[in-house]
């Protein structure tokens, strides 16, 4: 199944104690608008990654992954340059994107 996506926005925000990465994505426009959303912090269960879809009116969650799970596979939030946590977070934030856009697609046929 071929699903078209458009990023629409990227923010990356970084404090002492963690950073996010949040990017918009629009999927098979018009159907879908994604938000996803990588977050790394010095507290796993703080640490978290999900996908959320847009329905008009506010966003609903689409896929989440548990910080305990994410918390590991990313370079720590103190050692590392900025370039470095956005990789990490992309890499999280690929698959989940990925199998969001398949799903809500398969959903609408398209």
């Amino acid at each position: 199944m071929w699903v078209r996506m458009s990023i629409d926005q990227t923010t990356f925000s970084r404090t002492r104690q963690s950073y996010e990465l949040v990017r918009i994505i629009t999927v098979n426009e018009p159907v879908s608008v994604l938000r996803v959303t990588v977050r790394v912090d010095a507290y796993a269960e703080q640490s978290r990654a999900l996908v959320e879809r847009f329905n008009g009116t506010r966003w609903t969650e689409v896929v989440t992954r548990p910080g305990s799970a994410s918390h590991g596979a990313m370079p720590s939030y103190a050692s590392r340059d900025d370039d470095t946590c956005r990789r990490a977070a992309r890499e999280i934030a690929e698959p989940l994107i990925d199998f969001a856009a398949r799903t809500i697609a398969k959903v609408h046929g398209v």
